[in-house]
């Protein structure tokens, strides 16, 4: 079980597993660090995962979206 997986076990509502597998990517990415370098999160390494991702650059003008799924129901 996963460093995730293993905190949300107690609480009091569900936790979808796409958002537990996201977060278990996301933390083997950034190591130590608060967040991932942007060149380290690579789509095609999780695809199963995509219709939860939104990649997103922000400035401090703008943002720019450079992964947007629509979910499909």
């Amino acid at each position: 079980m996963s460093t995730v997986a293993k905190a949300v076990v107690d609480w009091p509502v569900a936790v979808h597993p796409g958002l537990i597998a996201l977060l278990d990517y996301w933390n083997d990415k950034r190591g130590g660090r608060t967040y991932p370098i942007r060149t380290e999160i690579a789509p095609f390494e999780i695809p199963q995962l995509l219709p939860y991702v939104m990649l997103l650059d922000a400035c401090a003008d703008e943002a720019r979206f450079r992964l947007a799924r629509e979910s499909v129901n």
